[in-house]
Formats: structure tokens, sequence, C-alpha cells
């Protein structure tokens, strides 16, 4: 008889195809060679499932054969040769839950079975191997260590599995249920699972959901924390009443002075925690799995619970922080350091990084409070600087801030650091100028991690920001993690914060060619007036015009275009003008308007660099349409210099400003298909001029699979020889 395990309901273990993660995939397909293959990983993350996901489209795997070692005791030990004794022909046996084997000659025997057997396979799934703290494998055991990163879903693969599930959820249900788990496995499939026993006539309540913990407090104690002693996981519990600590903190909270050597460990894959900052001492805490303790701790002693609010309170008085110092004291009913707090701090407490979170449970009062107000309205002159943001007037910002910054020394009534950060960094976004943007969202993020502040609304923005700048260089995955990343850490935000993140999602779907959907998403948010919380609150108008253009219908572009042209600043207004006058008039004619909108331009800078590059690319092609090719050539080339001051990514910027008749297919070869992670990874390789052989074992994958993935780089970026790539991967901000 074949061994076959079932997983836990619990955890992860439907059939679902849909579990395979690309980073997995990867690193096994690198490790796919090795007889012997050890994946160790946190608890929950669906490991096993992923492993037999990619079992099943092998067609080396064989016979799969699974045996799940949590079952077996001293009276019945692993014989894997007894296992497959009798079968001919390609065998994979998958060990699951090595850690639960104390024997250390588990590793021994892998390495003669793999030797004895050239037929055969041994898969080894974990948290770490047989006998060890995970350190250690076979000497023939080729290892796979995968972390939180690797297994964790992104926003629009929690869509897909809430599908295969058959829970067809509305975006913010999908993005609350994203954010509570913050795409982990098996806290996905508990939380979907919840959803689907609902009676019909109930909407799902994500806010319901992380209030209860999901529970899965029970879980949390004993499988993610279960390697743990009984003295550290009850520290951990108490810890749970702050989102984040560093070792001071967690020893005020739990009175144990290891503090530091037991949050390192327990961020070692970032299964239950993570570092707020690379350089940080602070570590934040897995929002579903504390949730889950602390919800259980205020449900089994709220007492404790309230003293440990009030610890925590008194903590951040002394260190200097008394906007977490108040919410403590409120949630720990400490009237009297509330009322001393909103008596000597106010201005300091106003000032403070508004948070967005709030996990408490229903027994007990909120830690933090909802969610603030947008734009935030701590002083009046920032608050000048983002309605001239939504205005799409970067330099009326700037001239708002600079106020702000000269009553700062004037006074001591001024905002925090980080919201001047990331209101600068807005500004020089909105100008165009990506590689300060950039910079300033990146010190904005740098100066919360240092204090530990998670959760705030400029690191929400600055995540924005970020995501932005990727997106205008061409780099769509790094845009979609930081905007996961957002939603995850700053869940449930802001309508605004929310509102841009989903209008970021559609330039990088426009980005990659897909602009019928991303017109009809774009309708969406428009209809339900989220684009209004945009930055600046026009700019999906104007994107659903150059859609409509690039689809093929200049008629409903010209309708919008009337309807909303009064919104628009005069440059974008003239833009789209010009952009319709091209898209009437037949090939091989244009219209002289064209020039007359947009060459007053040319004289200079508009403000922004898109609007700069915009301006040329249509009176380029204007031009082409006249046959006169010296002036295309000119105008193109001002473009393209323009672009590679802030490395836009130039194809991308093309298709902004070229409108599409009906009857013509848009043209897609101006814009190179996306990189692949491992395209990418090889193609930063190439900058180094490794030769394949170092490639290959700096990136732990076979020459074949570099030469592969070389072949395909120069395809995909149109050149023949390895500097033409690296040039082309710079021209697109790929390196």
């Amino acid at each position: 008889m074949v061994a076959t395990t079932h997983r836990p309901a619990s955890e992860p273990g439907a059939a679902e195809h849909r579990l395979h993660r690309p980073r997995l995939e990867a690193l096994l397909t690198a490790a796919g060679r090795a007889r012997a293959i050890a994946v160790y990983g946190p608890a929950g993350a669906g490991k096993t499932t992923l492993v037999r996901d990619w079992l099943a489209r092998s067609s080396a795997a064989g016979a799969v054969i699974s045996v799940d070692c949590t079952d077996l005791g001293p009276d019945r030990p692993v014989d894997l040769a007894a296992r497959v004794a009798g079968r001919a022909g390609p065998v994979t046996v998958v060990l699951d839950g090595v850690e639960a084997v104390s024997d250390a000659g588990l590793r021994i025997q892998v390495d003669r079975f793999v030797a004895d057997r050239p037929a055969a396979r041994v898969v080894l799934v974990g948290r770490h191997g047989p006998g060890s703290d995970g350190a250690g494998t076979g000497d023939a055991i080729y290892p796979v260590a995968v972390d939180a990163a690797d297994l964790a879903f992104t926003s629009a693969e929690t869509t897909e599995l809430a599908l295969s599930r058959g829970l067809d959820l509305p975006p913010t249900t999908v993005h609350g249920v994203f954010a509570v788990t913050g795409g982990w496995a098996a806290g996905l499939v508990i939380a979907l699972d919840a959803m689907a026993g609902l009676p019909p006539h109930r909407e799902p309540d994500v806010d319901q959901l992380l209030r209860a913990g999901a529970g899965l407090d029970e879980y949390v104690w004993h499988d993610v924390l279960g390697e743990l002693t009984p003295d550290a996981r009850d520290a951990v519990r108490l810890a749970s009443v702050a989102e984040s600590v560093d070792a001071d903190l967690f020893a005020a909270l739990s009175g144990r002075p290891d503090g530091a050597a037991l949050l390192a460990d327990l961020a070692r894959n970032g299964a239950f925690a993570t570092r707020v900052g690379r350089h940080s001492e602070w570590f934040r805490f897995h929002r579903l799995w504390r949730t889950a303790l602390y919800t259980a701790l205020v449900n089994d002693d709220p007492v404790l619970a309230q003293r440990l609010h009030r610890i925590a309170g008194a903590w951040y008085t002394v260190h200097g922080q008394p906007g977490e110092a108040l919410r403590h004291a409120i949630a720990g009913h400490d009237h009297r350091l509330a009322a001393r707090l909103a008596r000597t701090q106010a201005d300091a407490i106003r000032h403070s990084p508004a948070r967005t979170v709030a996990t408490a449970a229903p027994a007990a009062p909120a830690p933090w409070p909802p969610s603030s107000p947008w734009p935030p309205p701590d002083d009046a002159a920032l608050g000048s600087a983002w309605r001239a943001l939504g205005q799409g007037e970067p330099d009326a910002a700037r001239r708002a801030v600079d106020t702000a910054a000269r009553r700062a020394v004037d006074t001591a009534d001024r905002p925090s650091y980080g919201s001047m950060l990331c209101v600068r960094a807005m500004i020089e976004l909105q100008r165009g100028h990506l590689e300060r943007a950039g910079r300033l969202a990146a010190r904005t993020r740098a100066v919360l991690h240092r204090e530990g502040v998670t959760g705030s609304h400029d690191e929400g923005w600055a995540l924005l920001i970020l995501a932005a700048v990727a997106q205008l260089r061409g780099c769509p995955q790094p845009a979609h993690q930081y905007l996961d990343e957002l939603l995850v850490e700053v869940w449930p935000g802001t309508s605004a914060l929310l509102a841009n993140a989903t209008f970021h999602r559609l330039g990088v779907l426009r980005q990659q060619g897909g602009h019928g959907p991303a017109l009809v998403a774009l309708e969406r948010l428009i209809a339900e007036e989220a684009d209004l919380e945009v930055l600046p609150a026009w700019a999906p108008r104007a994107m659903r015009i150059q859609l409509l253009l690039s689809e093929g219908l200049p008629h409903d572009a010209q309708r919008r275009w009337e309807a909303d042209a009064r919104r628009f600043p005069p440059v974008v207004a003239d833009l789209g003008a010009a952009a319709l006058l091209l898209a009437h008039r037949p090939t091989g004619r244009a219209d002289p308007r064209v020039g007359e909108l947009l060459r007053p331009y040319l004289a200079g800078p508009t403000g922004c660099l898109l609007h700069d590059i915009d301006v040329r690319l249509v009176l380029a092609h204007a031009a082409q349409r006249l046959g006169d090719t010296a002036a295309t050539a000119g105008l193109v080339r001002e473009a393209r210099e323009i672009a590679a001051r802030e490395r836009l990514w130039y194809p991308f910027t093309v298709d902004r400003g070229l409108p599409r008749p009906a009857d013509t297919a848009p043209d897609r070869s101006a814009v190179p298909a996306v990189l692949t992670v491992a395209e990418t990874d090889v193609l930063r390789m190439l900058v180094g001029f490794m030769t394949v052989a170092e490639i290959a074992a700096a990136l732990r994958i076979s020459p074949n699979t570099v030469k592969t993935h070389t072949s395909a780089i120069y395809h995909k970026l149109g050149v023949h020889r390895r500097r033409d790539a690296i040039r082309r991967g710079r021209e697109l901000g790929l390196l």
C-alpha cells in the first residue's frame, strides 16, 4: 500500500493548483537535478501542498509516495527501502513533517537510499531537518530554505484563491483578507473557509474576522510557536498587546531579559515577526498571529491585558513617544496618564504619525484609534500642500511646504518630520523627478522604522510613491510588491490610500498592454468617485481618455474629454485635444491645430517631465503624419533625452501620447515583454561580466538554465550581445 497523508483542516491541503508559488517553483526547479531535496520553512506556509503541486507537474517525479513523519514513533521508524519495495521505475518519496523525527540518522539513511536507487528521489519537508535546529542536512541533500516572502500570496493571487473556493468577493473584501493575513497560506485558507461557511444572506466581515483573531489562537500557540518553550510562548503572548516591540519593551511586558535573542529567533524566517527596518532594533509581529494571541489574552484575562497596556503606556511615555503612550493608556484604562499626556503633550501627539489599524477584541478597548481623516489636518500649511497635490499643482504644494518649514523653525507647533518628507516626495513625483521622490520616500520609511512606528499614514504614502516610481521605470513586479506591502502594513488605511493604490495597479496593467481590463476597472473607480481622492484627482479621467484612444474608440474619448476637460490643467487639456485631433484624421494627414496647441509648450518646461515628453511625442506623431522625418526624429530624440534624466520607461511614455484609429491594431512592437524574476536576476549578473558557470554557481541554477534565461533576455530586449542587453536594461530601468 502507498502511504498517503491528509493535512489537518487548519492547513492548506486541498489539491489547489493555484497554491503554486513562482519563487518556490524557481527554487525547486534549480534543485530539480538533485536526488534528495530538503524544503525547510515556517509553519502554516503551505510547503507540503506547494511541493505536491510541483511534483504533480514534474515529468521526472514518477510515482509519489507521501509519508507523514508526525505519525511515526520509536516503534515505527522511517524505512525508505520498505516504502518503495516492489516498485520499478522513477519514484519520489515525500517525507512531511521531518522536524518531528528526533533521530538525526534519517539524513544518513536518505543519503544511502538515493545512492542505492538511481531511479528514486526523496523530498524532505518541514520546519527544519530531523534531529537538528535546521542548520544541517545530509551530504547528498540539496537544501531549499524558504521564508515568508517565498511563500506569501499576492493580492491578485488571493482573488484567484477565493474564486477557487467558490467565493466571488468584492475587491475591498479581498484586499481586507489579504491585509489581515499578510498573504500567509494557512491564514488565507482558514479565513476564506470561515467566509465560505457563512449563511448566504450574511456579508463577510473582515473587521470581525480580525477582531476575533479568526479562531486561530490554538493554531498559533501549538503550530506557529510550537517549537518554543512554554515560558517563551507565554512571553510572546504577553507582548502581543503591542504590534511592534524592541528588546527593551519586550522585556518590560514579558519580564524576560533575553528578548533580543527571542525576537531574532521569531524573525528568523518571517514566521511570526519581521524586523521593521534592515538595521532597526524593532520587530513587527505578524498581524493575524499577533491578533489571535491578543484576542485570547483579552478573553482569558482582561485585567492582565489592561495592566500590560498600562506598562506599555508608561514605557512609551519614558521613551518620548506620547502618541503611542496615549493609545495604550486609553486601552489600559489609565485615565490619569491619558489626561496628563493630553494636557502636556497635545502638540506632539497631534503631529505623531497616525496609525490606521485597530486590532483589539470586542471585549477590550481598542488600543489604537480609528482611521484618521485625509488629508491630514495636523498643520494648515501642510494641509494646503496636500490639497494642491490633489489639484496637480506641485509648485503651489512646494510653496505651502516651505511655509510649514519656516513655521517649524519659528514655533514648536510643527508637523512631524516624516510627514514633511512624505509631502516633499509626492511633490517630486508629480514633477516627474523620480530619483528625488524615491530617495525621500525611502528616507520617510527609515525615519519611521528607526522609531519603531508601524502602520502609519506616512509609511503608506511612502510605499505608494515607491510603487509609482517603479511603475514609471517599467518595473511592474516591484510596483506590485510595494502596493501589496501597503495593504498589509497600513490596512485598513484610508480611502485615499486605497484609491491611489488601485490607480497605480491599473497603471501597471496598462503598461503591460492590458488596456481593455484597465479601462473596465478605471470606469468602476471613477463611478465609485474614488478617483476624487487620487493624486492628482483628474489623473484617472485623463488616463481614461488615453485608454479609449489606445483601444481605437476616438468618439468615446471625445465625449469623455468634452465632459472632463474643465477638470484638467491647461497642458493636460491641450494634450487630450491634440490627441483627439490626430485620432479623427485619416492616416497620412494631420490637423494644423495640433501644432498651435502644443508648440508653445516647447518654449520652456511644463513643470512635469511626463508632460514635457508627451508634448514632444504628440508633435512627433503629427510631424510623422505630414512626412517631416527630420522634425519627427528631433522631437523623439528630445523626448528620449528627457526620459533618460529620470530613467523613465520610454516605450511606455510613447504609448501615452500616440492615439490609434479604430481600424488600426495596437502596435506592441515598441514595448518589450516584461522579464521574469529569474531573468532579471540573470540580467543583473550580466552587468558584472561573470561567466555562465559563475552565474550558475551564484544563483544555484544549472549553466543550461543560465543560457536559456540569457537567450530570453536578448529576445525580449531586442539585442544580440551582453553589452547591448546591459545598456537596454539600464534604459528601461531594469538595473
